[in-house]
């Protein structure tokens, strides 16, 4: 047998599992899949940001991201949507009651998804806490070849290694201390990408 892991992964599995080395191989990233090209960005007369997933209090935690949006979508004339699920409802609502740019339409189907990741202009993702692995996620959204927004709290989160090879990322460290600067880059980085795209053939 064998076992395939990504090179980010190979110094924490070689920690655990050094026995084991002789029947790893190290990859790069899975191959992406292209997305239909049945449905572009729609113009809806703002700039449009979605996050689709899950939200967990102690592992994914929508709190600061919220926080970075509610205070920047005024400037933007922009509308975050969430297709979210998870234990963060109170959360969410806490900013969805007070903010009209954000909309929480909870957990909806994986088309409907897909659909959505179509048409708006940013693609957001937030990393996991203690984030040793790169989710399926992130190379989903490569795929779109869209501006992706990436916020992560360890700055050994592997998915750092995948996005800075990727032109249109914008990765934003979870620090209260560093959120007035956080805010103008993230204005900044949309405005000046709104309208840019990487093709499928130059991402894969």
């Amino acid at each position: 047998d064998s076992i395939l892991i990504l090179k980010q992964l190979k110094n924490s599995f070689l920690e655990q599992h050094e026995n084991q080395m002789k029947k790893v191989y190290v990859v790069e990233h899975p191959l992406l899949n292209k997305p239909s090209d049945a449905l572009d960005v729609v113009d809806q007369g703002k700039m449009t940001f979605i996050y689709a997933g899950s939200f967990y209090k102690t592992i994914r935690n929508p709190e600061y991201m919220l926080n970075l949006f509610n205070e920047s979508l005024d400037d933007l004339d922009g509308i975050l949507s969430l297709y979210s699920f998870g234990n963060c409802n109170e959360i969410i609502y806490k900013h969805t009651s007070r903010n009209e740019r954000i909309i929480n339409h909870g957990k909806v189907p994986t088309e409907e998804v897909y659909e959505e990741l179509h048409k708006n202009n940013f693609l957001v993702a937030v990393g996991n806490n203690d984030n040793k692995q790169v989710p399926s996620k992130i190379f989903e959204y490569l795929s779109y070849g869209k501006p992706i927004i990436y916020f992560y709290s360890n700055s050994q989160d592997a998915n750092l290694d995948v996005l800075k090879k990727y032109r249109l990322a914008f990765c934003i460290e979870q620090r209260n201390s560093c959120i007035d600067g956080n805010l103008s880059e993230l204005i900044r980085f949309c405005k000046k990408n709104i309208n840019e795209h990487i093709m499928f053939e130059e991402v894969a």
